[in-house]
């Protein structure tokens, strides 16, 4: 996936590349699965203590493409495949191999890390939101 956020000047006008990216990803991954959409604000027990300092947007999906590898190196770890000297997408890719993950989940762990490795610091809120709901609804 290339670079996606700035803006695409055209005869039929500007349109933003990253929030057309977003909404496709929630359309192509979420869409389907209405029912099964999930939402959630607050802190649960187990995580991590509210930082006093806002993050800045830029900051919080650096913290989502974190979580992200952690998540897929936990669950590679839970089926037993060697995580060491492996990207997110190689673990990604041995977990649909061995069926450990199903091809919805795959495809919005893709998306979700394209769309995280794409970002530069003009992003805002309304799009972390959005990659947020993304997140909130992968099953790993």
């Amino acid at each position: 996936m290339k670079k996606l956020s700035g803006i695409d000047a055209s005869s039929t006008g500007i349109s933003l590349k990253f929030d057309q990216q977003i909404d496709e990803a929630i359309q192509n991954n979420l869409a389907s699965n209405t029912t099964a959409i999930i939402s959630k604000s607050g802190i649960q027990i187990g995580e991590k203590k509210v930082n006093d300092i806002p993050l800045t947007p830029f900051q919080q999906i650096l913290g989502i493409r974190d979580e992200l590898n952690h998540r897929i190196f936990l669950k590679s770890q839970e089926s037993n495949i060697v995580t060491e000297h492996k990207t997110s997408i190689q673990l990604k890719n041995e977990l649909l191999d061995l069926e450990a993950i199903s091809q919805q989940e795959g495809k919005l762990f893709q998306t979700l890390i394209d769309l995280t490795n794409s970002v530069d610091n003009t992003i805002n809120q309304s799009q972390v939101n959005k990659v947020q709901l993304l997140y909130i609804n992968l099953k790993l």
